[in-house]
């Protein structure tokens, strides 16, 4: 019983560590998630910037967007530096493209959405895409800039990263689990009491007790009931040791005869 107790005990704090260890790490999870989509888009729109900044500075000298002859130079070279950028466009402020490089998502033009706003950024089927309108001085719109990091690079990291906190989790989880149950098994001083009278009362038994009982603590129980059981163990114990003295002399009487 007490053995049973134990395991039922230790097993239940075993189970809240893993769910706290769990929750721990779907938590850490989500918020790295949600860090890393923030510093993509915020990467994303430095160079959306820097691309819109060179359109700005051509309309300044007289030329307009679409008429600028350096944009698909603009583009590659940009598109060199960052790599992980799967695709770059120059639209017009009706969203119809001016300029592309890079792979072309088919079909997938979110920037047609958002063709008010200044910044955004979305997810699509093809990955994280961020905008934004390049407008002059007065703030009419000159052209928009939209770049996309691929689907399959931005949810690479999140899978590898997602697998380590995964692996983490569980090697936490594991190494909780044996030391709860080990402190469990080790600080049961109501176990270890327990246990202390059942030898006890078989040394009565067998004529091999001592005069005087285990000692311990009474508030190591913390059932009433079983205080109560302890205690009249306790006060019947000279009484059972008197008797398994007679019971003993009775039987070697008997063999004597």
């Amino acid at each position: 019983m007490a053995s049973n107790l134990t395991v039922k005990v230790g097993g239940t704090m075993a189970a809240v560590v893993v769910l706290a260890v769990a929750l721990a790490t779907l938590l850490n999870l989500m918020r790295f998630q949600e860090t890393y989509e923030r510093l993509v888009a915020q990467h994303l729109e430095v160079v959306a910037g820097e691309i819109g900044r060179t359109l700005a500075v051509g309309v300044g000298l007289g030329v307009r967007v679409e008429s600028q002859g350096n944009l698909v130079d603009l583009l590659r070279q940009h598109a060199e530096v960052n790599p992980d950028v799967a695709e770059f466009v120059i639209h017009d402020c009706q969203g119809r493209p001016i300029s592309r490089q890079g792979s072309q998502a088919e079909g997938a033009e979110p920037w047609l959405g958002h063709l008010q706003q200044n910044r955004w950024h979305a997810f699509d089927a093809a990955g994280l895409v961020v905008g934004l309108t390049v407008r002059d001085t007065l703030g009419t719109c000159l052209a928009g800039v939209a770049l996309r990091r691929s689907a399959a690079s931005y949810v690479g990291v999140l899978d590898e990263v997602a697998g380590r906190f995964i692996r983490i989790g569980a090697i936490a989880a594991v190494l909780a689990v044996f030391s709860v149950m080990a402190a469990a098994f080790y600080f049961d001083d109501r176990r270890r009491a327990l246990l202390r009278l059942d030898a006890d009362l078989a040394g009565i038994a067998a004529g091999q007790a001592p005069a005087s009982p285990p000692e311990f603590a009474l508030n190591v129980f913390g059932n009433r009931w079983e205080r109560a059981m302890v205690g009249n163990y306790l006060e019947a114990r000279p009484e059972l040791l008197a008797r398994a003295a007679e019971a003993r002399l009775s039987a070697g009487e008997a063999a004597g005869q």
